[in-house]
């Protein structure tokens, strides 16, 4: 550890809170009848010194361990989304596994899931016949496009990055996100629509929602 002043650590402790340098001297040093010039000068040549700038050093490293675990999370999340495989949460026939048995990935690649109870016929014949799960996803294009900047996949020129991203999601999805029709035949982006069957007495219509991540 270097040997500093006492007015020379708090100067960098200061500056590590602020990141301005002159704000940091006035709360550092005796300023009040200094111009700001001359504070912009004076903490300019502190910034300069080699002593300072080992210290200062010294003084980020556990923030960058400390902070570097919240942005691996980040990534991770990004990841998730990024790369998650719609088939996790289906079963053989296509149908939507219960909430239960999706993978822990899914929490972060699913937006929320709307479940509907259908029913057939009206007023006094109508009959329950099941529901029906609208699962939506969290687009991948955006996180995408954040992992290509933190990996520096954007520092080619426009047209080459652009290029890049789109391929990159082609390989990695297999093309576009699914595109599915509900039971009317609506096109649905982004989401999945699942009906289920199944035999109940006729009860009071209830929709239901279950959000997940935005």
């Amino acid at each position: 550890m270097v040997n500093l002043t006492p007015k020379q650590e708090n100067f960098c402790i200061e500056y590590l809170k602020s990141g301005n340098a002159s704000d940091a001297y006035r709360r550092s040093y005796n300023a009040k009848k200094m111009s700001a010039k001359v504070i912009a000068n004076r903490a300019s040549e502190l910034l300069d010194n080699g002593d300072i700038t080992v210290r200062l050093e010294d003084l980020k490293k556990p923030v960058i361990e400390k902070t570097q675990l919240t942005l691996e999370r980040v990534i991770l999340e990004n990841m998730n989304v990024a790369f998650f495989d719609i088939r996790t949460i289906l079963d053989n026939d296509g149908a939507v596994k219960p909430v239960n048995e999706w993978p822990p990935e899914a929490g972060a690649a699913i937006s929320s899931i709307e479940v509907l109870e259908q029913y057939e016929g009206s007023g006094k014949d109508r009959v329950f016949v099941g529901y029906l799960k609208k699962v939506k996803l969290v687009e991948k294009g955006a996180a995408l496009d954040r992992l290509m900047k933190h990996l520096g996949g954007y520092e080619q020129d426009n047209k080459q990055k652009g290029n890049a991203l789109q391929d990159f999601y082609n390989k990695i999805s297999g093309g576009s996100l699914p595109i599915v029709h509900d039971v009317e035949g609506e096109v649905i982006e982004n989401e999945i629509t699942q009906p289920v069957e199944v035999k109940k007495p006729a009860r009071k219509p209830m929709i239901g929602a279950i959000n997940g991540r935005d």
